[in-house]
């Protein structure tokens, strides 16, 4: 017999921006997170960018944007649109890395 709601342990490799995103939706959606990384701390590369500042989107108009990505632009359009920059400043906000992002072209 299969149990619907039960709660499981999720192990997410990798404690990157899209890992540490990935743990936080698993565990919203109630289940057990465990991350892990070669590195000795999460999200390394991301937090020393971030030292002075950093600009993680683009806010260029986004039709002109989509069109960057080439022959894939059709293929990466509707996960692009579901979580855009304001999107991710929104995420970020959340976080309270508020002073360490801004949105620039």
């Amino acid at each position: 017999m299969r149990s619907e709601n039960k709660q499981k342990t999720v192990l997410v490799i990798g404690a990157g921006p899209a890992g540490l995103m990935a743990a936080e939706s698993i565990c919203a959606a109630g289940h057990q997170v465990q991350v892990y990384d070669a590195k000795p701390s999460a999200c390394r590369k991301f937090l020393l960018a971030g030292v002075g500042g950093m600009n993680i989107t683009h806010s260029e108009a986004y039709p002109e944007f989509i069109q960057r990505y080439y022959d894939k632009a059709n293929w990466l359009d509707s996960a692009i649109r579901q979580f855009d920059a304001d999107a991710l400043l929104g995420w970020a906000y959340y976080l309270d890395f508020r002073d360490k992002f801004s949105l620039k072209g």
